[in-house]
């Protein structure tokens, strides 16, 4: 379970990133730009906007490994037998 677990968090920290940088450089994200700032939107609040909501992304991804592996049950090892 652990090697899944690891295997997973690992693909979400390269997917997440990518996908909110590309979705807020699309523009699909203008409306919080328009409610965050004063200014009007342009390419380069889209690229902080993008960077920033990817900084986010990763650290969640971070924050749920840590979560699923503090939470994970260890593995059950026998004791060898002594001689």
């Amino acid at each position: 379970m652990a090697a899944t677990n690891l295997m997973i968090h690992t693909f979400l920290m390269g997917l997440v990133p990518l996908i909110t940088f590309v979705v807020a450089k699309r523009g699909t994200l203008d409306v919080l730009l328009e409610i965050l700032s004063a200014e009007e939107v342009s390419d380069s609040n889209r690229t902080v906007l993008g960077g920033l909501l990817a900084l986010l992304g990763v650290n969640v991804v971070i924050v749920s490994f840590m979560i699923c592996a503090w939470y994970e049950t260890p593995a059950i090892v026998p004791a060898k037998k002594r001689e």
